[in-house]
């Protein structure tokens, strides 16, 4: 009997235990799940904060560029921005942070945040808040935890500069020679009127928009990788301006260009030597505007980089009289290009974001009093004019604001141009020799006439000008009065520096100089130079002072002038803001 009690005895004692057992499994169990509910609580406040200190960073870097009135107290600005975004998606604190500063990379490739109210490029919010540690344990007993978010966010504004110009004075004068030589640089023959350039100078795509005109593109670097012929290059343009309605006129233009251009035309360009992207992040560039004749004219000339062009120009009336024949050899000894970045200088004083004018040798010839009717090159009088043009260097400065439109300061160094009287004994060298123009050249080399003038620009110099661009987009001629005398009247200044002579080492040539000579000055009635004095003075300087009706717009088509180029500002924008810490 003591037996079985002891036994019933150890059962109850073992249901208590086991009871007990689970009262703690189940209380431990009720405090995880609170612990877990608390947990994950917590890090849905804190990652609810954080995305809120996002969001407002983000924001509040946008005021960085902002050219509304409101922006001109910069950091007011900016704080009221990351408040006002905070207090929007849903921040009920107060215990807000707003700083200026820049981010830079350590040695081990960390970033790090500096305040700087000096030329800041980013925007840093701190965001804190207070909620109960437990929702399930009494506030007394649990207390509160502290919660911080801080986020980091930048943008900055972004610049299109291209130096030498297309788009100076698009007018009815000069249309018949943009087509001449527009179309020559693209391997076809246009026949476009003014209003239709205009319409091609006031058309822009960005990047993103010749991004998606491609399905084998997908970002800035495998576009700049493209390696495209010159038709696909216009189609590319044609492709990108078609997706937007209010381009479709503009777009079959290009589309009727790209179809004039023969397949076997043998001209390439890689985008990346058109466009210069001088930003760390390329993708930052993808809203940069850049102009559709700015794209097609600057391509053509890449595309014929190192490769001689030649246009007859022709001059209508007289050219059908066969008094006058003008014919134009082009040597794009370095292409232009166009550069997306931002203002400023590197360490180096280097501009970040830099262009250069196209180096160019040009020769333009012409054949007069073609009454006979031979070849072109056998005309009774021939002159040659040459332009020596290299590269003008121009950077951003800096971007600023102005009555609530965003600005522009360019540094430039200027290149004074070569213009004479002669021929290139190389037109594809850097620094050709110049030799006389052949002004009359007889069968059997019986006799010759030459005709020299080199008019020397002035000395250029390495300190760089700047220029304001208070209007974007908006075309400037460099102005640098250190490249010598202002120049009023080119062609009349090579009148006067315009040398005829007799070619001695013709059979007349030689007579005139030896005999000649000698006997009008015995006899007191000058020398053979007099006789030459007659056709400079009565045909050669009449052509050329004639010669501006062609020269002026030729020049400026190409984006030549005496001091150096035409420099355009194409856009400024800013870029998408990113998160950078």
């Amino acid at each position: 009997m003591v037996h079985r009690c002891g036994g019933a005895l150890g059962g109850h004692r073992q249901q208590g235990a086991i009871a007990i057992l689970a009262a703690g499994v189940l209380l431990t169990v009720l405090l995880a799940t609170a612990l877990s509910v608390d947990l994950g609580r917590l890090f849905l406040e804190k990652r609810r904060l954080q995305m809120i200190a996002d969001l407002a960073a983000l924001e509040a870097s946008l005021a960085l560029t902002d050219c509304s009135p409101g922006a001109r107290r910069l950091l007011s600005h900016v704080q009221n921005r990351a408040r006002e975004a905070a207090k929007r998606n849903g921040y009920e604190g107060s215990d807000i942070t707003v700083e200026l500063g820049n981010v830079s990379y350590g040695s081990d490739g960390l970033r790090s945040f500096a305040a700087s109210p000096a030329s800041p490029q980013a925007v840093r919010v701190a965001l804190g808040r207070t909620v109960p540690r437990s929702l399930l344990v009494p506030g007394e007993l649990a207390g509160d935890v502290a919660l911080h978010a801080s986020a980091v966010a930048g943008t900055e504004a972004v610049g299109t500069l291209e130096a030498g110009s297309f788009l100076a004075r698009l007018d009815t004068a000069s249309s018949p020679l943009l087509n001449a030589l527009l179309g020559r640089l693209l391997g076809t023959s246009i026949a476009l009127d003014a209003a239709s350039y205009r319409g091609l100078a006031q058309a822009h795509v960005t990047l993103l928009d010749l991004i998606e005109a491609r399905a084998d593109v997908g970002n800035v670097d495998e576009l700049l990788d493209l390696d495209l012929g010159i038709r696909d290059f216009v189609l590319l343009g044609a492709e990108a301006l078609s997706r937007d309605p209010k381009q479709k006129t503009v777009a079959l233009m290009l589309f009727d260009i790209a179809n004039a251009i023969t397949l076997d035309v043998p001209l390439r360009l890689r985008l990346g030597d058109l466009l210069r992207i001088g930003l760390p992040d390329r993708q930052a560039a993808l809203d940069a505007k850049i102009n559709v004749l700015q794209l097609l004219s600057l391509g053509a000339q890449v595309a014929n980089a190192k490769h001689l062009v030649q246009v007859e120009l022709g001059s209508g009336l007289l050219d059908t009289l066969g008094v006058a024949d003008i014919d134009l050899d082009l040597y794009i000894i370095e292409p232009p290009s166009i550069a997306i970045g931002p203002a400023g200088r590197d360490a180096n004083g280097e501009w970040l974001t830099r262009v250069t004018s196209a180096q160019i040798n040009l020769q333009l010839h012409l054949r007069l009093l073609d009454l006979l009717n031979l070849k072109p090159q056998n005309g009774l009088v021939n002159l040659d004019l040459f332009v020596q043009a290299p590269a003008t260097r121009a950077g951003f400065e800096q971007f600023g604001c102005a009555d609530g439109k965003r600005t522009a300061t360019v540094g430039y160094v200027a290149q004074a141009l070569r213009v004479g009287v002669g021929q290139f004994d190389d037109i594809s060298k850097r620094n050709p020799r110049i030799e006389p123009s052949h002004v009359l050249s007889l069968p059997l080399h019986l006799i010759g006439i030459e005709a020299s003038a080199d008019l020397g620009l002035g000395t250029s110099t390495d300190r760089p000008g700047q220029m304001l661009f208070d209007a974007i987009p908006q075309t400037r001629t460099v102005d640098n009065n250190e490249l010598g005398h202002a120049v009023s009247n080119l062609l009349g200044d090579l009148v006067d520096n315009l040398s005829v002579e007799f070619d001695r080492g013709t059979i007349l040539g030689f007579v005139l100089d030896l005999l000649l000579s000698p006997i009008l000055d015995l006899l007191g009635l000058g020398d053979a130079q007099g006789l030459l004095d007659y056709l400079q003075r009565y045909l050669l300087s009449p052509v050329l002072e004639g010669l501006d009706v062609l020269l002026a717009p030729l020049l400026d088509l190409l984006g030549l002038n005496l001091a150096g180029a035409d420099i355009s500002v194409l856009d400024v924008s800013v870029t998408r803001p990113r998160l950078l810490m």
